[in-house]
Formats: structure tokens, sequence, C-alpha cells
């Protein structure tokens, strides 16, 4: 309802540009144990179930990092205060406000949304000031320590060391920050030529709502990574060898692409699925690759074939 769906989608695409790793993860995999295996877990959603909680919170003082936006984790399955969850965040909220119109369709409602709200963050030497859009969490610190304010000095982001891992609580929705100044003022058309709004590819995106986003995976291995952020890539790995695809968000051709795989590749043979050229450099660390990008294209790496190095 309101922003939080357009909310989860813009943070997504986030993360992706952050290049980590992203599964979703469902409350039945905390149930399950399934939390192992990761590094750290975003939290969108407001209910999450009192059995769950606990296992997100064992995990936390087992290291793990927990990024939770506007109004997550505060109620139970029951509608009640999530005290666990709470307490674990360090914060209490007190409202939660929707003041204005709200964004449904990112293209489409952005670029009428005015921000409500300024976040400022002092980002080590560097103030940052991101817009803060559709809804606003108002808390009560209990444990945790404000690392960004509203206008009104209020709490924006507050962050929390628990046992071996932290919290970081952001009282906005930082995916609509992050998608506010890429999205352009132009008629919302859904024709099918190249220059429909509904082909636009949004690239200018706010650079400090990423690198907030970036504090919850700042510990995560990046298994894959493009000499820019604007590339978006997944492994895929089978018995037959590994594929990489890889997603050019830049809205322009790269002509001299490097990508870094930092896991072992079989020792196999490395082609495009385009039938491009592609550049190997083997090291007993890493891969490198250099390729031309356009639109997209796929990394394969056969196993067991004789290779290129």
């Amino acid at each position: 309802r309101g922003s939080l769906g357009a909310g989860k989608r813009t943070l997504y695409t986030a993360v992706r540009h952050q290049q980590m790793p992203l599964d979703i993860v469902v409350e039945q995999d905390a149930l399950d144990g399934g939390l192992t295996a990761y590094r750290t877990l975003y939290l969108t959603d407001a209910h999450v179930s009192a059995a769950a909680g606990a296992k997100i919170a064992e995990w936390v003082r087992r290291g793990g990092t927990l990024f939770a936006t506007a109004g997550a984790g505060m109620f139970d399955e029951l509608n009640r205060p999530h005290a666990a969850l709470r307490e674990l965040l360090g914060v209490d909220q007190t409202a939660f406000e929707t003041p204005g119109p709200q964004v449904q369709y990112e293209k489409q409602d952005l670029p009428f949304v005015k921000p409500i709200d300024t976040a400022t963050w002092q980002d080590g030497d560097t103030p940052r000031a991101i817009p803060v859009i559709g809804v606003r969490s108002r808390v009560a610190l209990r444990g945790a320590t404000a690392i960004a304010t509203f206008r009104d000095g209020s709490p924006a982001v507050a962050t929390r060391t628990v046992g071996q891992g932290r919290t970081i609580y952001c009282g906005f929705l930082p995916g609509l920050s992050y998608a506010h100044p890429a999205i352009p003022l132009r008629p919302v058309d859904r024709g099918s030529t190249d220059d429909a709004m509904c082909h636009f590819l949004p690239t200018e995106f706010d650079p400090a709502a990423a690198a907030l986003i970036g504090l919850g995976g700042a510990d995560v291995p990046r298994p894959v990574e493009c000499g820019t952020g604007l590339v978006e890539t997944t492994v895929i790995d089978s018995k037959h060898g590994v594929l990489i695809p890889l997603v050019n968000w830049s809205g322009q051709p790269i002509s001299d692409l490097q990508v870094t795989v930092r896991f072992d590749l079989p020792d196999g043979k490395v082609s495009l699925a385009s039938g491009g050229p592609v550049k190997v450099a083997r090291t007993d660390e890493q891969t490198v690759l250099t390729l031309a990008l356009d639109v997209a294209d796929a990394v394969i790496v056969n196993a067991g074939r004789a290779g290129n190095k």
C-alpha cells in the first residue's frame, strides 16, 4: 500500500547496483535456519512473526547485519508492537507518517512527488543530504545511535551494535530516494518506440542514497565486480560450468568493461553468449575479463574443456 511497494522495488534495484548477490528471503527461511547463509538482511515489511523475529535477533547477535527500512519489523503477526525487533533495532516507532501523494509506480509518480523531508547524514568527512519520499517513520531511540537526522533534528537513520552483529534502521524508503533524481518529468506514455517513457532507462541515481544503502553490505564479498556499478551481474553455477549474466544499466554501450571474478572459475573455455571477443587474465586469486557490453550479454565458462588463458 502507499509507497511501500515502489520502495521495495527500487531498493532491490539499488542493492543490485551495489553488485551484491541478492536473494529474496521469506519467513520460513528464517525459521528453518536459512539465515546462516547470509551476511546482510534488508528488511522491508512492517509485520514479522514473533518466531521469525527471534531467529533474526539470534542471527544478528552471531554477526549478521540487519538493515530495516521505514516501519519494517515494527509489528508482529497479530499487529502488536514487535518488542524483540524494536529492542534489536534500538528504536521504538512513535508515528508512521504518509503526508502528501504516494508513489505507486516509479516512472509514473516519482517525478510528480516532492520530497516531504531531507535526511542529513555525515558520511565521514562528507555531509550528505538525502531526499525523503512518500513516508516517514518517527522513532524514539532505545539504545541505537542516530547517524542521520530529519530537518527537525529527529532521528532519520539509527545504528546499533548487537553482539557480533549490527542493525541499521532507516526511517524512510531509501530506494525511492535513490531513484528520485533518475526519473525525469516526461509524459507517461506506454508506446512501442524506443523513446517511449516505458522504455526509458534511469541512470542518474542519488549517490548519497546509494552510499547509505551500501552500509548494509559493506562486509559482503562481491564474487563478481564490474568497473561500473551500473552493470548488474549474477552467478549461475552447474556441473557444466559457470554462467555470469551481465545487464547494462548505464544507457550506453561500454567498449572496455572489466569484470573481476573473485572465485575459482573452471579452467575451461571462456566465451560470450553474443559471440564477441573476451580477454582473460587469470591469477591465483581472481580472474579479470575484458569485453565490450551493449545492452546485455553473458560470460560462459565451460567445465572440462581446453581454456583460453
